[in-house]
């Protein structure tokens, strides 16, 4: 609905100012998505390009002893 979607575009900010990167991400999906407003999806698709981004992400790699 278009509350859901203002909600989790206002929640999206938020959570995103105060980073937290992945709660941020949840809430920006739902205002990016297409079933939501123009106005709201032309702000959430590019904040969430660039949590994408922003985001660290761990590499794991195992080192065998022999």
């Amino acid at each position: 609905s278009k509350q859901d979607c203002a909600a989790a575009y206002v929640d999206g900010q938020r959570l995103r100012k105060a980073d937290k990167l992945a709660e941020a991400k949840v809430k920006l999906t739902i205002c990016a998505n297409d079933a939501c407003p123009a106005s709201l999806t032309k702000d959430c698709k590019p904040w969430l390009d660039e949590m994408a981004r922003d985001v660290p992400t761990v590499t794991l790699s195992a080192i065998g002893l022999d």
